[in-house]
């Protein structure tokens, strides 16, 4: 699969998110060993984490914050995602104070993409996107960032915004406006970035961020 993946996109995955989120015991091993770094399937918290398996991260995937689990499984409006959206990240931006947060924001085009439903997907996503020190990023980024050198530092985003971009779907997904003239990706990830310690050169002294995927 990771092959095909490859030959049909032109780059090799480096994450993974299982069909239904499912794995076996021996799954993380096994994405390992064909050079992927992280999954997807423990939604289990609100950081990256590493796995037992060495070289394998946890990022951040959201059962509650997703299209299907909310329009489809719970059959909110609107205006219900929209508020679920704004209330996950003002949570999450306050939570950032003492480390950063990720906040995965899971979008199916089959749910998302109903025409009844843009006006409120734009909504929400104009709500993260124009928020003070939100990075709007990848999973892969995230994976990059959180295995960095000091990843328990982290630098202040406030007042950056970074363009809104996709990878792979299904393995490492973007979010994107309707108004942007394209279609809604599997998932959206807003940013967790972490930096160097103070005193390296380059780079700014770490104070307050948050984590967006």
């Amino acid at each position: 699969m990771i092959g095909t993946i490859e030959k049909a996109t032109g780059r090799r995955p480096r994450g993974w998110l299982g069909p239904a989120l499912t794995e076996t015991f021996r799954t993380p091993e096994l994405l390992a060993e064909l050079g992927l770094r992280y999954v997807l399937d423990w939604a289990n918290d609100d950081q990256p984490y590493r796995l037992n398996v060495p070289g394998m991260l946890s990022v951040p995937y959201s059962i509650e914050v997703n299209d299907i689990q909310l329009f489809v499984g719970k059959s909110l409006s609107g205006p219900d995602f929209v508020r679920i959206v704004k209330d996950q990240l003002d949570q999450l931006y306050a939570d950032s104070a003492t480390s950063g947060r990720v906040m995965s924001l899971v979008l199916h085009p089959f749910v998302i993409n109903q025409p009844f439903r843009h006006t409120y997907v734009d909504q929400a996503l104009e709500y993260v996107v124009n928020h003070p020190g939100v990075w709007v990023t990848t999973s892969d980024e995230i994976a990059d960032h959180y295995s960095g050198p000091s990843r328990l530092l982290l630098m202040d985003l406030r007042g950056r915004r970074s363009g809104v971009r996709g990878h792979l779907p299904a393995v490492a997904g973007g979010a994107c406006s309707r108004r942007a003239g394209r279609k809604p990706s599997y998932w959206a990830y807003l940013g967790f970035r972490p930096v160097r310690r103070e005193g390296v050169p380059g780079l700014a002294t770490p104070r307050r961020s948050i984590r967006r995927t």
